[in-house]
């Protein structure tokens, strides 16, 4: 593995699942010492590399959802959002939805959609960021992909 990556879920039952990716040396040295350190400042974050998507990749996900669609325009929210990024609370607020419930069936379509279609990569279309202080998370884009989402959809 050459990408490392977390992935934090919310669960109806109010439970919270954590998935972590990482490099087999950081496994056995976990395992070896009984501790995993996660820098979730370094985890939250997509950026180019290997494993980056490409423009193609990000117009075929974004070719999945009809321009009037909830999905598509909470991709163009979040990629307006720029670097800052935009909260759920936020994201609610300009989709007219009145339930966080609605926003969750709405990226849960999403992160299905990226996993048959850039498997294993979802963190690098879109990263999310527990915001412990106002209980809510944060969305941001790598700019490649914001750029590639905005042309799209503009």
């Amino acid at each position: 593995m050459d990408e490392k990556g977390l992935d934090i879920k919310l669960n109806p039952d109010r439970r919270v699942m954590v998935s972590v990716t990482t490099t087999l040396e950081e496994l056995a040295k976990a395992l070896k010492t009984g501790r995993l350190v996660i820098d979730l400042n370094e985890a939250d974050v997509a950026s180019a590399g290997p494993g980056a998507l490409t423009a193609i990749e990000v117009r075929r996900i974004c070719g999945q959802y009809g321009a009037e669609s909830f999905a598509a325009n909470l991709l163009w929210e979040i990629a307006q959002a720029g670097d800052a990024g935009i909260t759920s609370t936020a994201l609610k607020e300009v989709l007219g939805l009145e339930s966080s419930q609605r926003l969750a069936g709405v990226f849960s379509g999403l992160g299905k959609t990226l996993e048959r279609l850039v498997p294993g990569r979802k963190g690098r279309f879109l990263a999310r960021q527990w915001l412990t202080e106002s209980a809510e998370y944060l969305y941001r884009m790598p700019a490649e992909v914001r750029a590639t989402v905005l042309g799209h959809y503009g």
